[in-house]
């Protein structure tokens, strides 16, 4: 499935989500949530899929409060 915001990338039993947004240090908007919803909802479906790792593009990951 393509996503506008997130990455998916399933290697074994392991699924990597990669939050695409570098340029807001990958924030969190409600269009990633909803993205990220059925990402999790395909995880949870798949039970060759252990473990499920969150990550975002770039050089800084997420934004620090």
């Amino acid at each position: 499935m393509n996503y506008d915001y997130v990455k998916v990338k399933i290697q074994d039993h392991i699924t990597t989500v990669i939050i695409n947004r570098p340029n807001v240090m990958n924030c969190i908007s409600p269009l990633v949530s909803l993205e990220m919803d059925k990402v999790f909802d395909n995880f949870n479906a798949d039970p060759q899929q252990w473990v499920c790792i969150i990550t975002g593009a770039g050089d800084k990951l997420f934004r620090r409060q």
